[in-house]
């Protein structure tokens, strides 16, 4: 355990940096304080220009996938059926096509071809093509009709529907399912695409029953306006149809512009969630810093702590605004982030003004705490930052724009905590060393002196600098301190604990183990004929043919994954040019990629911080123990994340990628200086900052809530009971030099040397000697 008491030379750099920075802080609080007003106030004014990005296929889809490349070429060499003339549906290029779609049901989930549900789906129809849209006070309404895809001069209708229409017309017609043959006509049409869950007459194609019935309704796109007008008023209609209860059908509907405007809604919506976080966020901090001493108490320290945090966010989406870089769905999961993250600094901050003598002077408790609070804050947040770097990296254009606006956001979250928090702190340290009471701003007694209890219990507080010389204990024991220090301590180093905690680790990695087993992911024609005869001229006039498929079976992404790879490779091993294309295929190439991208991206990260942890911690052993327990934690998320319904996909990417290391590096490092009580206060105040998205209605929230608890139930367990207890036991293998062997110090003012020696760049320092029991916990807390 060598890494206890000697201090590498980065760490000790830092420590020496920091302590004069802090002591310069102390000196100039209203510089510190303004100067970062002024930052925020210049980059918060770049929010007037966000610009929400709705293009799902740009977000989503990884660079350089061939479905882009694909749909590019088939979008040149045929019509896509937005030019104004006529189109076949089946021949469509685009998945946002302008159109709507109908699913009809009954209320009873019942037979949708009872008499009296067909006649309610005929004026429906009706009704809709009928419908005249309200574009502007000058030009008189568009119907359906005028708005429609043609084919042979014709509105493109649904098969399904006229052979509806010719029952109710009295005609004898059976219903058939997965063709039907028009009467007098000798072709056959397919209507099986417009019904759902069909029972047919056992050895007969004739239906009996269907429960869903799916009307289409395809637009020509010309002029875009209006198609985009009436698609968003007869959605706004269906629902309030929808919502009659005179109706005996379900109906849901989707347009072209549905997902688009799901996507704008869902950052609008989730804005009150954020002012949810912040307020509770505000509560936990504020009561975090509240104790029996009302002089020691920093409640309004903690209000500012939270502010701090959200100064950042906004900074970082005003400055990026400013660049153009356009905001998007998953980017407004930043914000419940890096809250989270902010509020966790400020705790180890304040976690390190605590455990100093309250005698010391403002300046030199400022420099002191940053020389130990701000190394662990510096590390964490280079950490951040390059996990976020790296995330940019990714092909996928969503990722890559929350990773911007999250690394910066992280950048500015820095600056606020070592700028306008620390000259926070400053004042509150000024009003701490006065004895003022945190409330009412007025000198109070300490509560040895108070004259009654009353006043000891509401107003007492603090020591009296003219006390210094009677030696009067100078140090403030929160009681979760005592907690740890005295109980939980000695606990979890019984043998007996340490063999249950082996035996419960051992259960968690099975089952992460088990949970990541099932997580859900030529020759040309033309070159045989003569040139220029007929049949040169018929093959070398045709640039391009298409042959359409129908398939069935893959309603999974596995299955879509094996599917287009079974394509693509069909098509690369024949002598012909060919091309596999379907819309959907860009939504497929995410589920390809997701899984070689976040192992590849994870191994990247996890080299990086490893490499940040072997500088910056004072003993190699430690920094290869923060990786072994971030390389645990991924793998518990993993594991957990598929046992509580979580796919592995483009949202959950994120979070393993860059939660991990905003919040579960930060644990593993400052378990190794046995804070108990920050670890504790940052993971419960990480998890309250995205408690209000476990009720979202929409499924990234959803996926980041659970996949975000995760990283921080297994980060705190990892940092408050898997990684002490490890120490414990292999800890006594790594022997220091100088202790020839030993793993601790046989005596206090030994101990008591050690600690000058890494202290040596501090003014006036006091130190102290320990007994035995003390001395564990001294090494302990400076591992």
């Amino acid at each position: 355990m060598e890494c206890s008491l000697s201090c590498g030379f980065v760490d000790n750099l830092l420590s020496k940096v920091f302590y004069k920075y802090g002591k310069l802080v102390a000196r100039h609080k209203l510089f510190f304080l303004l100067a970062p007003l002024v930052l925020f106030a210049v980059t918060a004014s770049g929010v007037q220009h966000i610009y929400i990005d709705d293009d799902i296929e740009a977000l989503f889809t990884p660079l350089g996938s061939p479905s882009l490349d694909d749909k590019v070429y088939a979008m040149d060499a045929f019509v896509i059926g937005t030019e104004g003339g006529e189109f076949i549906p089946n021949r469509v290029l685009d998945s946002f096509m302008s159109k709507l779609q109908l699913i009809i049901t009954t209320k009873d989930d019942g037979n949708v071809f009872r008499q009296t549900v067909i006649q309610e789906i005929l004026e429906l129809d009706q009704f809709i093509t009928s419908y005249q849209v309200s574009l502007n006070s000058s030009q008189s309404g568009k119907s359906f009709t005028e708005l429609c895809m043609k084919w042979n001069g014709r509105c493109i209708t649904n098969p399904l529907v006229d052979i509806l229409r010719m029952s109710a017309a009295g005609f004898n017609v059976s219903l058939t399912y997965p063709t039907f043959t028009f009467p007098g006509k000798n072709h056959k049409t397919i209507i099986a695409s417009q019904m759902g869950d069909v029972e047919v007459i056992p050895g007969t194609d004739i239906v009996t029953s269907a429960k869903a019935v799916i009307l289409h309704y395809y637009l020509s796109g010309i002029p875009k306006e209006e198609a985009d007008a009436w698609e968003r008023e007869i959605e706004e209609l269906m629902i309030q149809r929808e919502t009659s209860e005179d109706s005996l059908m379900t109906l849901v509907s989707c347009t072209s512009q549905s997902l688009p405007t799901e996507v704008k809604r869902a950052t609008h919506i989730i804005l009150p969630r954020f002012v949810a976080t912040f307020c509770m966020l505000i509560l936990f901090a504020v009561l975090s810093l509240m104790t029996n001493d009302w002089v020691v108490s920093k409640p309004i320290l903690g209000l500012l702590g939270v502010l701090s945090a959200g100064f950042a966010i906004v900074s970082s989406v005003g400055l990026l605004s400013y660049c153009q870089f356009n905001f998007n769905e998953m980017v407004s999961m930043m914000p419940f982030l890096v809250l989270g993250v902010g509020v966790d600094n400020m705790f180890i901050m304040v976690a390190a003004w605590r455990q100093l003598n309250l005698y010391l002077s403002v300046e030199e408790r400022m420099g002191r705490t940053f020389s130990e609070a701000a190394v662990s804050i510096t590390i964490t947040n280079l950490t951040d930052t390059l996990a976020f770097i790296i995330g940019a990296t990714t092909p996928l254009p969503g990722v890559r724009m929350f990773c911007a606006y999250s690394g910066i956001a992280m950048v500015f979250a820095y600056i606020y905590q070592v700028t306008f928090f620390a000259a926070c702190m400053a004042y509150m340290g000024e009003r701490e060393a006065s004895n003022i009471h945190c409330f009412t701003c007025h000198n109070v007694l300490p509560k040895r002196e108070s004259t009654n209890s009353p006043y000891r219990i509401f107003c007492a507080g603090g020591v009296r600098p003219e006390n210094k010389p009677l030696n009067i204990d100078a140090y403030f024991h929160h009681p979760f301190m005592k907690f740890f220090r005295d109980v939980y301590g000695p606990f979890i180093t019984k043998p007996t604990v340490k063999v249950a905690t082996l035996f419960f680790y051992l259960l968690v990695v099975s089952g992460s183990v088990y949970g990541c087993m099932n997580l859900k992911e030529g020759l040309r024609l033309q070159n045989l004929a003569s040139d220029n005869s007929p049949s040169w001229k018929f093959y070398t006039i045709i640039n391009a043919s298409r042959l359409i498929l129908s398939t069935r079976g893959a309603d999974s992404p596995v299955m879509e994954q094996a599917f287009v790879k079974e394509l693509r490779q069909i098509a690369s091993d024949s002598e012909l040019d060919v091309i596999a294309f379907s819309p959907v295929f860009i939504f497929y190439d995410q589920h390809i990629g997701i899984i070689p991208y976040t192992f590849q991206t994870l191994f990247i990260a996890m080299l990086s911080m490893f490499t940040v942890a072997l500088i910056m911690i004072p003993h190699p052993m430690c920094a290869l123990w923060v990786t072994i327990c971030t390389i645990s934690i991924d793998t518990a998320v993993l594991g957990y994340m598929s046992l509580w319904g979580v796919s592995l996909d483009v949202i959950t990417m994120i979070n393993i990628l860059l939660c991990k290391s905003a919040d579960a590096n930060k644990r593993v490092i400052w378990a190794l200086r046995n804070l108990g009580m920050p670890i504790l206060q940052g993971a419960l105040s990480s998890i309250i900052a995205i408690l209000p998205l476990a009720t979202a209605g929409v499924y990234i929230f959803r996926a980041f809530f659970k996949t975000l608890f995760l990283v921080m139930l297994f980060g705190a367990v990892h940092g408050l009971l898997f990684l002490p207890v490890a120490l414990s036991v292999l800890g006594r293998f790594i022997p220091s030099k100088e202790e020839k062997g030993r793993s601790f110090f046989e005596s206090g003012e030994e101990a008591a040397e050690q600690i000058e020696k890494k202290t040596d760049f501090y003014e006036n320092v006091t130190l102290a000697t320990f007994n035995d029991e003390e001395l564990v916990e001294l090494f302990i807390s400076t591992v």
